[in-house]
């Protein structure tokens, strides 16, 4: 009987896994479709974007065609905003791919636009995912002085999920550092905030961490 349970539930997992995935090919199907109708202009920046994001956690290949087609004429018209997006993208496919210094390039050009739009919440976002990318490296130093910065502007925005999510990573980077006092404080500051919140799933998330 527990036997045939648990073959029950694995084929149901697997069946949730296949429909799921039928339902992302569907929708990146219906934006390809809408792409095809759009002019050169934001619209279809945006729509190449979000094809580029929901295709970087299937293909990256295609990912990233689709990322630098945006690059492209995102320059050619002056929107910085998509640009800032599509760059910030490929930073994430480097470093899913295990390639740092590519994707610090990436992130870098990405911070370079948000801080000429003054776009302060990207700009938490961005310097947040360098750290991360110096924290993968081993260069805790340099993760934990974008962390402050994203922290920084989290605070100065009232952000709390990003304050949550920067105290999170810098506990961390003192936990790779074997300050375990501080990485505990950390910790425990960013599970009251993500409490406060009701992210249960942020609080699980960081209670693995501990």
């Amino acid at each position: 009987m527990k036997h045939k349970l648990f073959f029950f539930f694995l084929f149901f997992f697997f069946l949730l896994i296949f429909l799921t995935k039928g339902q992302d090919s569907r929708y990146v199907d219906s934006l390809k479709n809408i792409l095809k109708t759009q002019k050169e202009d934001t619209n279809k920046i945006l729509l190449l974007n979000d094809i580029a994001w929901e295709y970087s956690s299937t293909d990256l290949k295609k990912a990233r065609n689709y990322c630098n087609t945006s690059i492209e004429l995102a320059t050619k018209i002056k929107y910085i905003k998509g640009r800032s997006s599509a760059y910030n993208t490929l930073g994430n496919i480097a470093s899913d791919e295990g390639k740092p210094a590519e994707s610090l390039q990436f992130y870098l050009m990405a911070l370079k636009d948000k801080e000429f739009l003054q776009d302060k919440k990207g700009m938490a976002t961005v310097n947040c995912n360098i750290g991360i990318v110096y924290r993968i490296k081993g260069e805790l130093e340099m993760a934990l002085s974008y962390y402050n910065k994203a922290l920084s502007i989290s605070q100065s925005l009232n952000n709390k999920q990003g304050i949550a999510d920067c105290y999170n990573n810098m506990a961390t980077v003192y936990k790779g550092q074997l300050k375990y006092d501080y990485a505990l404080d950390y910790y425990k500051k960013s599970i009251e905030i993500k409490t406060e919140l009701g992210d249960k799933r942020g609080i699980g998330f960081t209670y693995n961490n501990i």
